[in-house]
């Protein structure tokens, strides 16, 4: 990814540069796709679709890489996180640099009601989403499992997993809506590069 590493929280330079953004499907600059439909005049076989994509944990590092990696390519932006401030100064950052349309979600993940809430909440025109990233996510605590806090085993496994698995079974019938709908799901290579104290995270 080009940006500078200065304006990405949390990443660094060589993580900036050389991170894969994912883009599922071919876009257009403008932020849509075209579909071919067969046996039909070719000025008629065009049908145009603006994409709206909806990114968990876009407040800092990969998920505010990957809102304005899509905002460049023109799409529709549902950015999601805990801290409202963040998600504020990214939306400015973003309609101003990209003009693309930004809508804000402030939630907890860790709460189901509160995810589903906050979907509800979404107004008609800001659907379908087509695409579904799963960025959010957290490591604490580098103790042995002997050692290890309960707290904070109960704080991953509410976000890294509980939380994922709230959010996509709420947006699993809002994507079938979608031409080509996608969900993208981020992991850590701490799960296949596992390190000392990882415990409950690895």
């Amino acid at each position: 990814y080009r940006r500078s590493s200065s304006r990405i929280r949390g990443f660094s330079e060589v993580q900036a540069t050389r991170t894969h953004i994912p883009v599922p499907f071919d876009l257009r600059p403008n932020g849509s796709y075209q579909t071919t439909e067969k046996d039909t005049p070719p000025s008629k076989n065009l049908k145009k679709i603006m994409k709206t994509a909806l990114i968990t944990g876009a407040s800092s590092g990969f998920g505010e890489a990957i809102a304005l990696h899509y905002a460049e390519k023109g799409l529709r932006l549902i950015i999601c996180a805990r801290r409202s401030e963040r998600l504020k100064d990214l939306k400015r950052e973003i309609e101003s640099e990209y003009r693309s349309d930004v809508k804000i979600l402030s939630f907890d993940l860790q709460d189901r009601a509160e995810v589903e809430s906050a979907i509800e909440s979404l107004p008609a025109d800001w659907l379908p989403i087509d695409i579904l990233i799963n960025n959010a996510g957290l490591a604490v605590g580098k103790s042995t499992i002997e050692n290890g806090e309960i707290e904070d085993w109960e704080r991953m496994l509410d976000t890294n997993v509980k939380g994922l698995l709230y959010i996509t079974r709420k947006l699993i019938p809002i994507l079938k809506e979608s031409n080509n709908p996608h969900i993208v799901n981020i992991g850590s290579i701490a799960g296949t590069e596992v390190y000392p104290g990882g415990n409950v995270y690895c």
